[in-house]
Parts: structure tokens; C-alpha cells; sequence
């Protein structure tokens, strides 16, 4: 995937819950890595924000985890120096969690157009060669423009969410609630969690928050000493296999209160459904380490108004880079 068109998705395809009103999302899981390098259904990258051009910049350091914080490991970043020389006012720095989704909602299909030639920009690759690259306008309802004019709809749209710390911890506790149901629609209960070697019980569940931080951790077995993270075991009140209920099963009711660090999302409905074969055409995960990889030093120059001390490197050199999905130029069609 070419960096313009890395762009195209980041930009283009970027969402968030709009305010005070619900829409219907249904969050993907991709196959992505911690910065321990644990596998986890979401990508984490690290962005500054730049206050003045009010533009945002993806850091060029590695990172990992020390003592339970997150540190820099390696590489360099010219957004980071400028900084720490002074400016943190104006820069802020966070980490950034970014999610699959489908926006389920009609869109009007309408052409990119090119600003000089003004004809319709075409894919130059891939099984869409020739065709005209359609950008999805979300319908407006009963008032729409396009809706008047004719113009072609369609359900659903490829999106991604990236969210900060705050916000993920909210959607883990969503998550909790979520997974108090079963598949088959009975409701579960957590009862302990187990030695995955020998089945010796290691914790009787009975408050759930020290259940998590013990299920988040490997601890020893006192009767065959491997060591590992504990399984949890289950009962649920309608079957005799329960299996909790993922987020990624579950089409959600999504949206936003409240104003910047102080918003909150909510999801105060969701409902167990298979997605619909056409919906599953855009369930393909991004491939996130090349969306969200760093920005080039001399980007990064451009929009601090600085003189680039790294000419002679490539941010991209120093950026952190995870195992990632495929992915061709034809998914900037969005």
C-alpha cells in the first residue's frame, strides 16, 4: 500500500460516535500486537496533537512497557524533541487505540473527481483497474440532496475508530457487560479461574475487579507449578457449554456525550447478529501498521515550521512496527 494511499484511508476513513444521538456500529477484530507483543483485536500507536495548525502527527519512536508504564524504547521523533524543548504546551502526546468498524447506515455512492482535470479519479491496479474510485456521502434522510438526484445507495461503510486511553477503558467495561451473556442468550456466571495444565482451581471468583487483575497476569500453579495465565470458568443459566458474548458478535447502538477529555461513549443497546454477506465484504481488517505509520521528518518539519535536523533519515526507520493484515491500494475505496 503506497503512502498516499495509506493517507487516503486515515483521513477518509477515520470515525468517531456523533453526539448525543445513536448510530449503529459494528466493531471488527483484526489480528494486531501489544507493544509487549501480545496479540490483542485492536492496533496502539502514539499521536501528538499540534495546537495553532490544530493538526495531528503519528510519533516516530518504538515504545514498550516497563513496570506497567509505557516508555521509549528506541529511535527518534521531531515532534518529540520540539517538545521537550520547551513546548508540551502546544504538543500533546497520548496513546491511541484503533478499531475495525463497519458504520451501518446508507451512504450515497459519488465519484472522486480530480481538482485539476475534474474527471473522475480511476484505481491504476489491482481487480478494480479502470473503475471509477466512488467516496461513500452519508445519506441525509428525508431532506437528502443525493436522495433527490438519484444518486446510488448503499449499506454500511468501511471505517476505523481510534480512541484514547480513557475512552478504551469505558468500552472495556461495555465489554463486561457484554460478556455477562451467552451465545445461546442465557446469562453467565463466573465461578473461577483454573491451572490451563492441570485443572487446579487458583481463584474462586467473587469479586470481579481482583478477578480481572488476577486474569490479566500469569501466576504459578501450587500443584504443577506451570506458569501461565489462568483459564475462567463459566456457568450459564440455559446451556451446558457457555460461551460468552463478544463485542465483535453484536451490531451496537454507539454515541457521545460530554465535550473533549471529559466525553464519554456509551453504548446503552446491542444485539447478537451474523453480519450479512454484503456487510462482510468490508469486515476485512485495515492493515494498520501501514495507515498509522509514523510521519515522515520532513512532514513533521513542515507543520512544526522547523528546520528538519534528521534529513538524512527516514521516520519510518524508527517507528514501531507490528504484525499486521494484508492489505492492497484497492481498499481506499471507503
Amino acid at each position: 500500500m503506497t503512502r498516499g494511499a495509506s493517507l487516503n484511508i486515515r483521513w477518509g476513513a477515520r470515525w468517531k460516535p456523533p453526539k448525543n444521538i445513536t448510530t449503529e456500529l459494528r466493531l471488527l477484530s483484526g489480528s494486531y500486537t501489544t507493544f509487549e507483543d501480545f496479540p490483542q483485536a485492536y492496533y496502539t500507536y502514539i499521536e501528538h496533537f499540534i495546537a495553532g495548525p490544530d493538526k495531528s502527527l503519528l510519533c516516530s519512536k518504538q515504545y514498550k512497557y516497563v513496570d506497567g508504564e509505557i516508555a521509549t524504547d528506541a529511535g527518534k521523533c521531531l515532534t518529540c524533541d520540539v517538545r521537550d524543548e520547551g513546548d508540551a504546551k502546544n504538543i500533546s502526546w497520548r496513546v491511541m487505540h484503533a478499531f475495525n468498524a463497519i458504520h451501518l447506515a446508507w451512504y450515497h455512492l459519488v465519484p472522486v473527481i480530480d481538482e485539476d482535470t475534474k474527471k473522475p479519479v480511476r484505481y491504476e491496479r489491482g481487480r478494480h483497474k479502470g473503475e471509477p474510485i466512488m467516496n461513500k456521502v452519508p445519506c441525509e434522510g428525508r431532506r437528502c440532496k443525493l436522495c433527490n438526484e438519484k444518486v446510488e445507495k448503499t449499506f454500511g461503510r468501511k471505517v476505523h475508530w481510534s480512541m484514547g486511553n480513557s475512552h478504551l477503558e469505558q468500552l472495556g467495561g461495555i465489554i463486561k457487560e457484554i460478556r455477562k451473556e451467552c451465545t445461546c442468550g442465557g446469562k453467565i456466571t463466573e465461578l473461577a479461574y483454573e491451572c490451563g495444565e492441570c485443572g487446579a482451581t487458583l481463584l474462586e471468583i467473587g469479586n470481579p475487579e481482583e478477578a480481572d487483575t488476577f486474569g490479566g497476569a500469569r501466576h504459578e500453579c501450587p500443584k504443577c507449578k506451570a506458569v501461565d495465565f489462568p483459564l475462567k470458568q463459566n456457568e450459564c443459566d440455559r446451556c451446558q457449554d457457555p460461551t460468552p458474548l463478544s463485542i465483535f458478535d453484536c451490531n451496537l447502538e454507539v454515541k457521545r456525550t460530554g465535550e473533549n477529555t471529559a466525553s464519554t461513549i456509551q453504548i446503552p443497546r446491542w444485539e447478537q447478529i451474523e453480519l450479512t454477506k454484503e456487510l462482510e465484504e468490508l469486515a476485512k481488517p485495515w492493515p494498520f501498521a501501514k495507515i498509522f505509520a509514523a510521519d515522515p521528518f520532513e512532514i513533521q518539519a513542515k507543520v512544526l515550521k522547523v528546520r528538519n535536523p534528521y534529513a538524512e533519515d527516514e521516520a519510518g526507520k524508527h517507528a514501531e512496527e507490528f504484525k499486521d493484515g494484508e492489505g492492497t491500494d484497492d481498499d481506499i475505496a471507503f
